[in-house]
């Protein structure tokens, strides 16, 4: 043991005083800075709901949708910081797996609140604090809250893991039903994806306070029992990790197991660890490290412990402002049993000064720079998803807009083009009945001919009518081909889908079999027929495109009989050679008027629907097209909400000197 002389252990003491004086100094200043940044955070939460609002239209659609929810709940997550920063200071109890959170809140608080050697599925924290009246408070994603009976609340609970466990069982059963259908790598990882983002329960519950009866540590504190640094779905590599939550500490004890410093496995402590800090974004001047299973090291002797540590400490002492050795089995048995012995011997006690040491005595300054630290990673978290959903927007739009050029210009082509090939026949067909009039007229005036012999003279010798109608109908089967051909690729074209590696009928597989349609509803193809995003797929993907047209030629059967009443009317043969020229006229334009009527309906419907398909399965993603332009805008406004950096501006100095004058400023980045 080292000895301190008197110059040291004065020295100790002053700075002591120091410090307590400047902590005393620095409070001022943050509390009464504190109210400055709640509202400035309150006012930030209200201006990107009244934003978020605009976009009310699109709350349904698949990739907007999500977002607004997310800007949402992150307006009343800013809301929630600020009402948290009047509150008790909150402590989270954080580390990987089963490292004894649970355990530890439950020494803290004086009883077993917690359960332990459990890894929950559903991702909140469980929040206990001095509570009378036995009921406990659960807090939902989009803020409101309910207050319900402790018992009802666990099976509340419990009915939300249930949800969870059989959403990941029927995932993995779909998935394994189809990766050895899937082509390519691509097509698995989306296929896995859309079926997590489809069909994996996430509660929208975020917390639960439980009510605890007074205890002398949460007369000022709140202690937070929190899922761990991320969860993982099995055979589904799904996880969500501690940005969920972290923001929200005041405080922070972070778990690290005692038994694992001394062996290989340090690596992968350090790694998690920083890894962690690093999806955080944060200053860590709120941890206190925690060394739990110490007991398990004192097997070995008190040298073990001293070792572990100084090993602790050279690994973490960047990272945490303390770091405690403790048994939390020890210390969960020792209060509940009141061992006193086992207490001291647990770190217990240890650990509560240093928490009243690091937090309490700096309360108003670590609840002020959490709520900036919470203000900050939100604010990422926001701006990051609208920036993707931005560039995934502007992509779509741009392919839509191609899309629909794209389709008027082949659609426009199959009408001239069509259109060129009838007028160029009959033209030609013209020119060749003028002549066989020239020819033939006057036979038809013979009186040695029989009726019928005029008749057929007159329908194919000077007509052609079997040939005239028969390239009619080649020209109809040959436009109804084309319009098929073109029409089946311009709407698989037209198809938006979230994953676009997915074929259409991977597509299918997540929105049709696993969900009811009527879930699923976008709009429909025809005007009177209600169609779901999976019938518009269905329709896309099976290459029953148009149908039958039903183009039916008439008139051309009615020569016969315009011809004999000139027969019979007209004797002189200029007249019938004028009426019979007439007559190709009235032939050739009305064989013009229908097929290219029937060409024209063709087009229509085609256009139609396509336009439904592209509409349809992109309004599904992101609300209707017209509104592509309009939701960028607002997603601007919002990101320049978000990321303008208003926080009030101090000078301690002021204060220490004994002034007490707080500037407030407000800056944007």
């Amino acid at each position: 043991m080292v000895i301190k002389n008197n110059t040291e252990l004065w020295e100790e003491k002053a700075a002591l005083k120091i410090t307590r004086l400047f902590r005393r100094f620095s409070a001022r200043v943050y509390t009464a800075g504190i109210n400055e940044l709640a509202n400035m955070l309150k006012e930030k939460s209200q201006s990107i709901l009244t934003n978020t609002k605009k976009l009310s239209f699109a709350t349904d659609s698949e990739m907007l949708g999500p977002l607004t929810k997310e800007l949402k709940e992150g307006a009343k997550e800013l809301d929630r910081l600020a009402s948290e920063l009047s509150d008790k200071f909150m402590i989270f109890v954080v580390g990987m797996g089963k490292y004894g959170k649970s355990t530890l809140v439950n020494a803290l608080v004086g009883s077993k609140v917690a359960e332990v050697d459990i890894l929950p599925k559903t991702w909140k924290i469980d929040i206990y604090e001095e509570k009378p009246g036995g009921k406990a408070t659960v807090v939902y994603s989009e803020g409101h809250t309910k207050e319900i009976d402790y018992q009802k609340a666990i099976s509340l609970i419990e009915l939300e893991e249930q949800k969870r466990n059989e959403s990941e069982k029927l995932i993995v059963t779909e998935l394994g039903k189809m990766l050895p259908y899937l082509d390519s790598l691509k097509e698995k990882e989306e296929f896995k994806k859309a079926l997590l983002k489809r069909h994996l329960y996430i509660s929208d519950i975020t917390e639960v306070k439980w009510p605890c009866e007074k205890r002398p540590f949460l007369s000022r504190y709140r202690i937070v029992d929190t899922p761990g640094l991320y969860q993982d779905t099995p055979g589904l590599e799904s996880r969500e990790d501690i940005r969920r939550y972290y923001h929200k500490a005041h405080g922070v004890l972070w778990l690290i197991d005692a038994t694992k410093i001394a062996s290989s496995s340090s690596k992968k402590i350090v790694d998690e660890l920083e890894g962690a800090l690093k999806k955080i974004g944060s200053e860590t001047q709120n941890i206190i490290g925690v060394l739990n299973r110490i007991d398990l090291v004192r097997q070995d002797g008190d040298d073990a412990v001293e070792k572990v540590t100084k090993e602790a400490k050279r690994l973490f002492g960047h990272v945490f402002r303390e770091i405690v050795p403790l048994s939390a089995k020890d210390a969960e048995k020792a209060v509940i049993t009141k061992d006193e012995v086992l207490l001291e011997k647990s770190g217990l006690l240890k650990l509560l000064q240093e928490i009243d040491d690091v937090f309490l005595a700096e309360a108003s300054s670590l609840k002020y720079k959490s709520a900036l630290d919470g203000k900050r990673l939100i604010q990422d978290n926001l701006c990051q998803s609208i920036n993707e959903y931005t560039e995934r927007l502007v992509k779509d739009k741009k392919q839509y807009d191609s899309l629909k050029e794209e389709t008027e210009k082949t659609l426009n082509e199959l009408r001239q083009s069509f259109t060129a090939e009838l007028a160029l026949f009959l033209d030609n067909y013209t020119k060749d009945v003028t002549a066989n009039i020239g020819k033939l007229a006057e036979t038809l005036l013979r009186p040695e001919l029989s009726e019928s012999a005029k008749e057929r003279l007159l329908r194919e010798s000077i007509f052609r009518e079997t040939y005239f109608v028969n390239y009619l109908n080649s020209w109809q089967y040959k436009m109804i081909e084309a319009l098929e051909r073109n029409s089946r690729y311009l709407i698989k074209k037209s198809v938006f889908r979230e994953f676009e590696n997915l074929s259409l009928q991977s597509v299918l597989l997540v929105y049709k079999e696993m969900k009811p349609e009527k879930e699923l509803a976008t709009g429909s193809l025809q005007r009177d027929e209600d169609f779901t995003i999976a019938s518009v797929l269905t329709f896309a993907a099976s290459g029953l495109l148009l149908g039958p047209i039903g183009l039916v030629l008439t008139g051309i059967t009615g020569v016969t009989g315009l011809l004999r009443q000139i027969y019979v009317n007209f004797y002189k043969l200029p007249r019938l050679r004028s009426e019979l020229q007439k007559s190709v006229e009235i032939i050739t334009q009305k064989a013009t008027d229908e097929l290219l009527g029937s060409l024209e309906t063709g087009l229509t419907t085609i256009a139609e629907k396509i336009e439904k398909v592209r509409e349809d399965t992109y309004s599904f993603l992101h609300g209707p097209s017209i509104e592509a332009e309009n939701v960028g805008k607002i997603l601007d406004t919002i990101r320049l909400i978000i990321s303008e950096n208003v926080e009030p501006e101090f000078d301690l100095k002021k204060a220490i000197g004994g002034g007490e004058e707080i500037e407030l400023a407000r800056n944007s980045n």
